[in-house]
């Protein structure tokens, strides 16, 4: 039954349980979590009586300090598929009930029509536009002219078609995605009595439609971010291999083998990656990410339990697992994984000028754009860290694997952080430079042995002030006023 009126009730989950941040650790299921920024959205199972598993209840929350909220006018028996800017988007499944829900309205702004199929590729948003698959002209036997696509525009409350099939084939148009004025989809049947999987697109402005892949097998679950498309992909037989696609320049590139389930924002891909003895549908495997930029694949989380597709946003990422026996919702920061080492005595410097981030710190304000180091001691000892000669006011934190919060400074020197870490030999620490109130700017960042406290004008932590550490000073005033 639907509920007239919006309650938040605040729940507290449990702490972290292994090497990644906790979204929920409730002794029930939570599943299918969707990002947008710091907020998560999830389907919750916590609320159900007996055995009654459905409709399941919404709840979302504020990364990393937030706690659960429960939204109790809306229910779902079928997944969340997308959360952009402030709507989320649930669906109904099997009982054709879904729609898109307001945060700020605190209610449901949209309702897909009775022909929209939430089974297979639930509806995605991007911006004011959500599209769907839709059988409203399905003339009723198989494959006659399946389903299409449609859209619909919140700001305006108008609906399009946006795909209305191929004449004379058995083609269906299914997972359809969104980025900007670009909707990718998978065309989906039997043409000439044999299976056809391609990934097609459409820019909806232009009206153009253009093959993004034709191979032979199977390619599903397509995800768009920019000009960059990704999808799985099984041509080279029924290993699944992610692929992507350059919208610009129209040319196709493998990504990773044995992969599933990818999903992009930004140069990282995230996705699932089957065991050997396992299926590509399989629920229970480790997740990978990869960086298109620097062609590297890292771990996420090296666990056989992450069950179903993760969800990407800027450098989060979020996924269900069962740790407990009960399935749970986890999250990484892809930047922590991929931070650049430094060693004691050494300086790294550069800029936050561009970067997006979440504050993690519990002491900071607002420091919410950042840049990630990470720290192995060489011994046990105190280790002092230090961001002097930066030209922001900067924050400094150090934290362990588990997202612990184990030191925190902000203005040691006006506008520059320094702090001294308690360090255990061969134990890699993680360190963080963000800006107060959200600065951003040039950064210098200092690891060396604790002792007598160095000079203000040591700009390269050489224990000395001399021609070196004015050239130093000249050449950042200099870029900061060019």
């Amino acid at each position: 039954m639907k509920k007239s009126l919006m309650l938040l009730m605040v729940v507290f989950c449990a702490a972290p349980a292994f090497a990644k941040f906790v979204v929920c650790e409730q002794p029930t299921n939570q599943d299918s979590p969707v990002i947008f920024e710091d907020k998560v959205f999830w389907t919750d199972s916590r609320l159900i009586d007996g055995y009654n598993l459905y409709p399941q209840e919404v709840f979302f929350k504020q990364l990393l300090h937030g706690n659960d909220i429960w939204i109790n006018n809306i229910e779902t028996s079928g997944p969340l598929s997308d959360a952009w800017g402030d709507y989320v988007i649930f669906s109904g499944g099997s009982r054709g009930y879904g729609g898109v829900y307001s945060l700020s309205e605190q209610k449901e702004v949209f309702r897909f029509p009775v022909t929209c199929v939430n089974a297979s590729g639930s509806p995605r948003i991007h911006n004011n536009i959500v599209v769907w698959r839709d059988r409203r002209n399905d003339t009723g036997y198989i494959g006659s002219l399946g389903s299409d696509l449609y859209g619909y525009n919140l700001d305006t409350a108008t609906e399009f078609a946006i795909f209305t099939g191929f004449s004379n084939s058995l083609i269906d148009q299914i997972n359809p995605v969104i980025y900007g004025d670009i909707v990718v989809w998978v065309d989906s049947g039997y043409e000439g009595g044999a299976e056809a999987t391609n990934i097609t697109a459409k820019n909806i402005v232009t009206g153009e439609v253009f093959n993004v892949c034709n191979a032979s097998g199977r390619q599903d679950y397509p995800d768009i971010y920019g000009n960059t498309i990704v999808w799985a992909d099984s041509r080279n037989g029924s290993s699944q291999e992610i692929y992507g696609f350059n919208i610009e320049t129209r040319t196709e590139f493998l990504i990773a083998q044995n992969g599933y389930y990818p999903k992009i924002y930004g140069d990282v891909v995230v996705f699932t990656r089957p065991v050997s003895s396992q299926s590509p549908y399989h629920p229970w495997c480790p997740l990978y990410g990869y960086n298109l930029k620097s062609q590297v694949e890292f771990l996420i989380s090296d666990s056989n339990s992450v069950n179903g597709p993760p969800d990407i946003y800027r450098e989060l990422v979020v996924w269900p697992q069962s740790v407990h026996g009960d399935l749970n919702l986890y999250g990484e920061n892809v930047e922590k994984l991929q931070s650049e080492a430094i060693t004691l005595g050494q300086v790294k410097t550069g800029t936050t000028v561009g970067n997006s981030g979440i504050d993690f710190t519990e002491k900071g304000y607002n420091d919410n754009i950042d840049t990630w180091y990470n720290f192995t001691a060489p011994s046990n000892g105190d280790y002092v860290i230090g961001t002097l000669g930066s030209n922001f006011d900067t924050t400094l934190a150090v934290f362990d694997n588990d997202y612990k919060e184990i030191e925190f400074n902000d203005n040691y020197n006006c506008k520059q952080s320094k702090l001294t870490l308690r360090a255990s030999a061969g134990v890699k620490y993680y360190i963080r430079i963000a800006g107060h109130n959200g600065q951003t700017g040039n950064y210098r960042l200092s690891v060396i042995n604790d002792g007598p406290e160095p000079l203000m004008s040591d700009l390269n932590a050489d224990g000395n002030v001399n021609n070196h550490d004015f050239a130093i000073l000249a050449f950042e005033w200099l870029k900061s006023n060019n």
